[in-house]
């Protein structure tokens, strides 16, 4: 079966011939490919023999903490089933799993370590719209170490950048449909928000009216 690595937010671990990656086995976007977590070779990509750890769909996407042996993975898209794996990335041992509320959300774009009981989470999600959906953002609070999740809100618009806080996330958001003011979100350990709006910041996704038309065009705003 075919192989190949999907890259992370970060590396996982490496040392000077070696570096722990995520391969997934089988057809691209076949029903049973599969993903396993091991040690590749630094060079080649190749894997190197040794003890894997199936994770299943679970290898979409990950986070791993800055200062301790723990790792959470998602699926992605399709493969999305709403449970985070809780990982040993160096002993390469699953954990336990976190089930959340929602499955309507992809996997998060931001992440930060608040020590061994709390990680904030910030993804894609959806908003149901009079006419279609409209773009959210899912911000949600995991304790690892219970295996629980703390808190879990759904914020209007799109999340188009995101940054570390040493107590929380700072996102920045667009509209939920359109091109509009940007808005600056700052998430605290509690997975508590609070917004401003930034009107000078044009920000968000603009569709043509009839993709069929000759000029049809999209417009993006992206500070």
């Amino acid at each position: 079966p075919a192989t190949s690595l999907r890259p992370g937010p970060a590396p996982m671990a490496r040392s000077a011939d070696r570096v722990l990656g995520v391969v997934w086995h089988g057809a691209p976007a076949a029903a049973d490919t599969t993903a396993t977590l091991g040690w590749l070779d630094a060079g080649s990509l190749r894997e190197r023999p040794g003890r894997r750890l199936p994770l299943g769909i679970h290898g979409a996407g990950w986070t791993v903490a800055p200062d301790q042996p723990l790792a959470l993975f998602a699926g992605g898209g399709d493969s999305n089933d709403g449970r985070l794996l809780v990982v040993d990335p160096r002993r390469l041992r699953r954990l336990g799993t976190i089930r959340l509320p929602s499955r309507r959300w992809e996997w998060p774009y931001a992440s930060s370590w608040l020590g061994r009981s709390r990680v904030l989470l910030a993804g894609s999600g959806v908003i149901e719209g009079p006419e279609r959906d409209l773009s959210a953002t899912v911000v949600t609070a995991v304790d690892p170490a219970a295996r629980r999740v703390v808190a879990q809100r759904t914020l209007p618009g799109e999340l188009l950048a995101s940054g570390r806080l040493p107590d929380g996330l700072v996102l920045l958001l667009g509209p939920p449909e359109g091109i509009g003011p940007a808005r600056l979100a700052v998430v605290d350990a509690r997975g508590r928000v609070r917004t401003v709006s930034l009107p000078a910041f044009a920000a968000g996704w603009q569709e043509p009216a009839d993709f069929g038309a000759p000029d049809a065009s999209t417009r993006r705003g992206q500070p």
